[in-house]
């Protein structure tokens, strides 16, 4: 008995383990959880291809400046994909971003100016901290050899920008976002800017091409405050390159505030800054 009862006890124990290998061996049941697909995470938008003429990721440029874009001129007609729009100007030709074939006379409401011109654009987008940083950024990534004279005026430019407006535009803080222009082709400008408001709400005063020259000036600049008082739009051309952009001061500054117009006929009145807080 006591060896029938060992047998049995083996067996019994013997079917208990195959009872559980047979229960480790079974695949799981899937859950319904297990069924739905796991959450996947929104979408990123992709970052921007690493290029020269994109500097710190941020793309910023006038409104007025716009990129790829044609734009068709007939007379006082100012024809795109909006439709079209008559401006205080007479000229004829096109521009899409690229190819500038222009001749006329330009927006009156923006300076007087009178140009002639075809040629070949390529623009770089920029934003930084000062207008020497954007420049050097752009020069180190493409290796302009135009670019070499503009980076090494720029502290003249900065001395002219601050006789023409008042404003010191080289201090710590300021926002500095544009468009820098190579170009390639032939033409003939003529401008004079005498600070009255422009369409976009600044104050330019400076001359371009033929005019410049006439007056001694080493190259075309214009500069002007806007009228919040809370930037100031520099453009300047040289030889087969030229630079258009806003330098915005911090909020923490004081806005520019405008002196009464000089007593002398003709001329431009002269924004003057609160000093910056140090």
């Amino acid at each position: 008995m006591g060896a029938c009862a060992s047998k049995s006890d083996a067996n019994a124990a013997a079917d208990s383990n195959a009872s559980t290998d047979a229960v480790v061996a079974a695949p799981p049941k899937p859950s319904a959880a297990a069924d739905t697909p796991a959450a996947q995470p929104p979408m990123q938008a992709a970052a921007p291809p690493a290029s020269a003429g994109f500097i710190d990721d941020v793309i910023v440029s006038a409104d007025d400046l716009p990129m790829g874009k044609l734009v068709v001129h007939v007379g006082p007609l100012e024809i795109d994909s909006d439709g079209v729009v008559a401006k205080p100007k007479f000229n004829v030709g096109f521009t899409n971003g690229t190819l500038s074939l222009m001749a006329g006379m330009r927006d009156l409401r923006n300076g007087l100016a009178v140009e002639g011109l075809a040629m070949a654009v390529k623009s770089y987008s920029i934003v930084g901290s000062s207008l020497i940083e954007v420049l050097s950024s752009v020069q180190a990534n493409e290796h302009l050899p135009v670019l070499d004279d503009l980076v090494a005026a720029v502290p003249q430019l900065v001395a002219d920008v601050l006789d023409a407006t008042a404003v010191d535009v080289d201090v710590p803080g300021v926002r500095v976002e544009g468009v820098i222009y190579v170009y390639t082709g032939v033409g003939v400008t003529a401008g004079l800017y005498l600070g009255w408001l422009d369409t976009s709400g600044y104050a330019m005063v400076g001359a371009e091409g033929k005019v410049a020259s006439a007056l001694g000036m080493g190259a075309t600049l214009r500069a002007g405050v806007h009228e919040d008082g809370a930037s100031v739009r520099i453009v300047v051309y040289m030889a087969n390159v030229g630079v258009d952009v806003i330098v915005r001061f911090p909020a923490s500054r004081d806005s520019v505030a405008t002196q009464p117009a000089p007593s002398q006929p003709g001329a431009a009145a002269v924004p003057s800054p609160h000093p910056v807080p140090v």
